[in-house]
């Protein structure tokens, strides 16, 4: 049996979310709008598919959001990152624990989605955001999982310390 290797399995993961959304009758719009997209975050990515991806809110073959496993990478990041801070700054555990959750918490991250106007580039099989009929809306509630996923593609595309610059200046200023 071979050795895994993450960054093979990594690319298929891209190569399967690609072929999915490539026959969006907007592909070639959502592929601009991702242009848009890493001069609002502030991050040019080496690979955009991470980015289209982060924004995307289609359901999957498993019934969940595409997004979602990203989403969860970006949440394991943000937790390490924001516990390596405090610890270097000599929190204690109880410290840490509310730095974590206050920063962490759902209402934060989309005051962040929402300041940074992020939702216009959240997109579905059908249309973005601003384009959606009011019960067809991309992201309509608080908990949203976009600067979770962002923060996942900016770990899987630029490494530890690009998440931890995007998140210094983001979330930890």
């Amino acid at each position: 049996m071979g050795s895994f290797k993450i960054e093979d399995a990594i690319n298929n993961q891209l190569d399967f979310f690609e072929q999915e959304i490539s026959s969006y009758p907007h592909y070639l719009k959502i592929v601009k709008q991702m242009s848009n997209a890493q001069k609002k975050i502030g991050y040019e990515f080496n690979n955009i598919r991470f980015l289209m991806l982060a924004f995307c809110r289609t359901i999957n073959r498993y019934g969940n959001y595409m997004n979602d496993t990203l989403a969860q990478v970006g949440d394991a990041i943000l937790d390490a990152i924001i516990s390596e801070r405090c610890f270097a700054e000599g929190k204690n555990k109880k410290e840490i624990d509310d730095i974590r959750q206050q920063l962490g918490q759902n209402g934060n991250l989309y005051s962040i989605t929402t300041q940074k106007s992020l939702f216009s580039f959240c997109y579905h099989e059908q249309c973005f955001h601003d384009e959606a009929p009011g019960n067809n809306q991309v992201a309509a509630s608080k908990h949203d999982s976009f600067i979770e996923a962002i923060i996942g593609a900016i770990y899987l595309d630029g490494g530890m310390d690009e998440a931890r610059k995007w998140i210094y200046e983001n979330i930890m200023n």
